[in-house]
Parts: structure tokens; C-alpha cells; sequence
């Protein structure tokens, strides 16, 4: 019986590839993670792609398939330049856009229409990999990457973002192997564009800096009101003002209601504190609207959620606990990146009729063998020891309250570290977050962190639990006890962003935290990714290397070996004003 490989790529702002093997994710990575630049835009996934043949050990003639989600450009510039057009009342700056934006237009749209700009580009990079190229929409992908890898038969899909091609949003139905879009909503009813604006109001950037937002939130209260602004509708879902969240005008907009926007690393006052409160609050409000509004369309009583705004955990934590709903799956790679497991489950089915595969982890990525680690670790003139097995000394050092870099198997796909490309602390010592914060990831002090726990304990420490093994989903601490127990990973609300983790998905990590468990009491580990502010995850041993010279990290295990900071020639250091080298996989 032949064997059927799919191989699917995006390009685009978070470019990424995957693999599938008879309906079932092989391989699987993001370019960011290669080049060593956050979300990579407007990069070719040259190396992703190059990763996933390799791992299968495949030429570019084995593949059966190639598919990638499509952007249409031309669809959502036109749209936005009509805005501008009507609504600029500076008349220089208008037609200065119109413009500066003209000439890249409309060679987006030539090759939008003839399909060449994928084309050319995926054979300019692997001249013989098939030559038809399939491709699907932007949120059919997101819908199909959220339905297609759960475990249910039917369900109700909503998927919401900034923008894809024109449309924002879609709601949508599933039955066995279809999908059938119910509704479009286009991008001036977008929920990611009015959240992106508040983000570049309180000084963070936009399309990267939306999770700040979401945890400075609960510091503050939700004094403004949002009505003229996004408010829920029993009609349509909700009811958004494009005033106030088409850029670049929205500012003027959001400055005029709520006075002068934070300048980037300004002081964040309680102003600004509440007005991310506030505009949290709406977005829940609203998002919990839709779904009430969406829920009239279909029989289904599950939920399927994708798009960059299903990343907001607090908001899923609200859909979840309103009691609409009996079971909800969201795409843990709910952001662009994840449009390329949606474009090959839709392809798969395309030309099999059936789906793909249920996801039972995200461990896609490179993975780096003893080997390779001690040449890196030789390269940079490291002392080391060699553990066999890594556990106990690792639980050892996490006990004495050291903060521990973890780097094993196969690397993350999606914005998560779940114990392969992870920073490890004790849970139980307060001081952790601001050491993690402040010391080591060189972050924003009121950023949040979360625990990797042990599945079977979930429901002790966690109100109105479910499985939530991909850290996307935010529950309140079961009580004022178990907040006292792991100061370090409860927020300042006492709600906790967890991952669940079985023997199944991650045997090595399951293992340690049982280890630390037996030593503790404590079922747990905070776990944030391995990177400093700015960079995405390390992936390889060179990256796990920098960031232990650049920062003030007490230890590291890679594979079986152990690196510890204070047994290193100090003058190996290297100053955190230089950035990760890219790494050619």
C-alpha cells in the first residue's frame, strides 16, 4: 500500500511547514525558530520545509502533495483603501497611503491571480517537488486546524483574527468530514484588529504584544466603558466601531476618548491598567455574544475555536465557564502558523475522504541527540556533566530554588515551550517571578506564569477543570489554599494557565515532575519558554547555549548533560545586546 505525504507550507507573517504521513503530523515547524527573528515576516519557510523532509527522510520527488493557505491581499487592500479613501480627512496623508501601497499592490494581485508567488517561490527553493500547487483559504484553514484535529464528530467553529484575506471572523459548522461556513464577518468587524489598537495604545506592539495586554488586565479594574466602542449584540454577536480599530487613525480615535497613548516603556500607571481591564472585559463580553449568537445556528453543543484571538486564554476560561457549551477543543497553534495544519487536513481530505489524525502532541519539531549537544557544548569551551539518567540532579537543583533551562526531544510547534525548550522553577518559592521575570527572561514584571502539572492532579488544584495540555486555557485556583502553595504560577486574580501532562505525551517530563512531586508535594513545575524577551524558543543546542551565556540562568540539561552557571570561565559570557545566530537546519 502506498504511503501518502502531504507537505504544506505558509509564507507570510509566522511562516511555517508541515508534514503529514497518511493523515497523521510528522513533522512540523516554525521559520522563526531557524532564523532566530520573532514571527520571521515575509520570509519563505525555506528551512521549515527543508526540516520536514529531512526528518522523514524524504526527497522533494516523494512527495505526493503540496498545499499552502493562501492570503489573498488584494481582497483586504481594497477594502481598506476604500476606508481610508471615505474617512481620511487629511488629504495629503491619504493619497501619500494610497501611493506608497499602489505599486506593491498590484504586483501582490497579478500573482494573486495566477497563483504564481507560491509557486515560483516553494520550486525557486525545491525546483523538484511537485509541480501543482493546492491551496485554501485563510479561515477555512484556521477552521479546519481547530475541527479536523479534534476528537469530535460535529461541532460549531468559530474562528476570529486581525485579518485573513478580507474576512476577520467565520462561524461555521462541521459534520463528519465537512465543514460549511454559516457566516463571514469582514476585517471591520474584527475583534483581533480592535485588540492589536489597544495594544498599541498602552505601548506594546501590535500583531506580537496582544498576551501583554491580556496580563496587565487584572491589575487594573474595568472603569471605562467600551459601549461606543465593542459591546455585545443579541442580533448579530456584537457591535465594533472600524473608527476605533482601523490603523493608523485608531490611536487618534482611542487618544481623543481616553486621553494620551503610553509611549513604549513608559510608566504604566493605573490609567493604563484599567483601560486593559476594560478592554478585556469587552472583548470577553463579546467573544461569549458571538458564540451565544452563533450557537442558534446549529444543533452542536461543541466548540471549535482558531485565530489569533483564540489565544486569549481569559477569554476562552469565560466561554468555557458560561455553561453554553459541552465540550470545546482550541487549536493550541491558534495563530497563523497553525494555517498550515489546517491547509493539509483540508487537502488530505480532499483527496482521501477522510480526516486527519486527532493531536495528541505538539512535539513536531528537531530534535538533538548527545552527540550534538557535547560538540556545542565543546565548541563553546562548556564544562559539563554527564547525567545518566537527568532527573534526579535536575529536581535536585529546582528543589534548592535554582531556575533550570530544560532541553529535550523534539521541539515545540505553536507558541508554547510543554517541557522540551523550557525554563523550569519551583512553584512554591514567591520569588520565582520576579527572578524568571527580571533576571532571566528580562521581561515586563507584571507578566504572568504558568505550571506544567502532573494530569492526574488537575482537578485538585484547578475550579471547572477540563484537559488542557497545551496551556490555553485559564481556570481559577481551586481555593485560597492552593494559591498560597504556588505563589510563583498563580496570577494576580488567582487564575492559572496550566498544561497537563500524561506519561502518554511526555514521558521524560511526566517523570520529572513526578520526581519532583515525591520531593515537594507538589504535583508541579512553573514552565515558561526558553527565550528572552524579543526572540522566539531556542531550538537548537547553539540557541540553548547563548541564551545560558547571555543570561543569569543557574543551570541547564540537555539531553544527559548538565551545565551550571557558576562553574563557567566568566569571560564566556556573551552581552544580551547580541542577538541568537541563525541556525541552517
Amino acid at each position: 500500500m502506498n504511503i501518502m505525504y502531504i507537505l504544506a507550507f505558509k509564507e507570510g507573517y509566522d511562516p511555517a511547514a508541515c508534514l503529514l504521513k497518511d493523515g497523521e503530523i510528522i513533522a512540523a515547524a516554525e521559520e522563526e525558530r531557524f532564523i532566530r527573528q520573532k514571527h520571521a515576516p515575509a520570509v519563505f519557510p525555506a528551512q521549515s520545509i527543508k526540516f520536514c523532509l529531512d526528518f522523514a527522510g524524504l526527497k522533494e520527488e516523494d512527495v505526493d502533495y503540496v498545499v499552502f493557505a493562501r492570503l489573498k491581499p488584494a481582497r483586504a487592500f481594497l477594502k481598506v483603501l476604500w476606508y481610508y479613501l471615505t474617512h481620511f480627512p487629511n488629504q495629503a496623508i491619504k493619497w501619500r497611503y494610497f501611493i506608497s501601497h499602489l505599486k506593491v499592490q498590484i504586483v501582490g494581485t497579478f500573482q494573486e491571480l495566477t497563483g504564481q508567488a507560491n509557486y515560483q517561490k516553494i520550486h525557486k527553493f525545491f525546483p523538484n517537488l511537485p509541480k501543482k500547487i493546492y491551496s485554501f483559504g485563510h479561515h477555512l484553514s484556521h477552521a479546519a486546524s481547530a475541527y479536523y484535529y479534534s476528537k469530535f464528530d460535529e461541532s460549531l467553529i468559530i474562528t476570529m483574527d486581525g485579518k485573513g484575506e478580507a474576512d476577520s471572523m467565520i462561524i461555521a459548522e462541521a459534520k463528519g468530514n465537512q465543514i460549511k461556513i454559516l457566516e463571514r464577518r469582514d476585517i471591520f468587524f474584527s475583534l483581533g484588529l480592535f485588540y492589536a489598537s489597544i495594544t498599541k495604545y498602552l505601548g506594546f506592539k501590535p500583531d506580537d504584544g496582544e498576551y501583554k495586554v491580556m496580563g496587565l488586565a487584572p491589575y487594573g479594574r474595568p472603569a471605562y466603558s467600551f459601549d461606543d466602542i465593542l459591546k455585545p449584540d443579541s442580533k448579530n454577536g456584537y457591535k465594533i466601531n472600524p473608527n476605533f480599530i482601523m490603523s493608523p487613525f485608531s490611536i487618534k480615535a482611542l487618544e481623543k476618548r481616553f486621553g494620551r497613548s503610553r509611549k513604549k516603556e513608559g510608566e504604566l500607571t493605573s490609567h493604563y491598567k484599567n483601560l486593559a481591564a476594560s478592554a478585556q472585559k469587552a472583548l470577553e463580553d463579546s467573544a461569549l455574544s458571538l458564540v451565544k449568537y452563533a450557537l442558534q445556528k446549529t444543533k452542536s453543543r461543541n466548540l471549535c475555536l482558531a485565530g489569533g484571538v483564540a489565544l486569549n486564554v481569559k477569554m476562552n476560561k469565560k466561554i468555557w465557564e458560561s455553561g453554553l457549551i459541552d465540550d470545546i477543543f482550541i487549536q493550541p497553534a491558534a495563530g497563523d502558523n497553525g494555517l498550515v495544519l489546517g491547509a493539509a487536513a483540508l487537502l488530505f481530505e480532499k483527496i482521501s475522504g477522510q480526516r486527519v489524525k486527532p493531536l495528541k502532541d505538539l512535539y513536531f519539531g528537531p530534535e538533538y541527540h548527545n552527540q550534538e549537544i557535547k560538540e556545542t557544548l565543546d565548541e563553546y569551551k562548556l564544562k559539563y556533566h554527564f547525567l545518566e539518567p537527568p532527573i534526579e540532579k535536575t529536581v535536585d537543583l529546582l528543589v534548592r530554588g535554582k531556575v533550570v533551562g530544560w532541553f529535550q526531544g523534539r521541539m515545540e510547534f505553536g507558541p508554547r515551550a510543554l517541557g522540551n525548550r523550557s525554563i523550569l522553577a519551583h512553584p512554591g518559592l514567591k520569588e520565582m517571578k520576579k527572578i524568571v521575570n527580571q533576571k532571566i527572561k528580562f521581561r515586563e514584571w507584571f507578566r504572568p506564569f504558568c505550571p506544567s502539572i502532573l494530569e492526574e492532579f488537575a482537578r485538585q488544584y484547578f475550579k471547572k477543570n477540563i484537559s488542557s495540555p497545551y496551556m490555553i486555557m485559564s481556570f481559577a485556583a481551586k481555593d485560597k489554599e492552593i494559591e498560597k502553595k504556588i505563589p510563583a504560577v498563580v496570577h494576580i486574580d488567582g487564575t492559572i494557565r496550566p498544561q497537563a501532562v500524561s506519561k502518554e505525551s511526555n514521558l521524560l517530563y511526566y517523570k520529572l515532575i513526578e520526581h519532583f512531586y515525591e520531593k515537594t508535594g507538589l504535583p508541579l513545575l512553573l514552565n515558561t519558554s526558553m527565550n528572552v524577551r524579543g526572540e522566539p524558543i531556542v531550538c537548537s543546542p547553539k540557541d540553548l547555549v547563548r541564551f545560558f551565556l547571555r543570561t543569569n540562568i543557574d543551570a541547564a540539561v540537555a539531553g544527559n548533560y548538565l551545565i551550571i552557571k557558576e562553574e563557567q570561565d566568566k569571560s564566556l559570557s556573551i552581552p544580551l545586546s547580541e542577538k541568537t545566530l541563525a541556525t541552517d537546519y
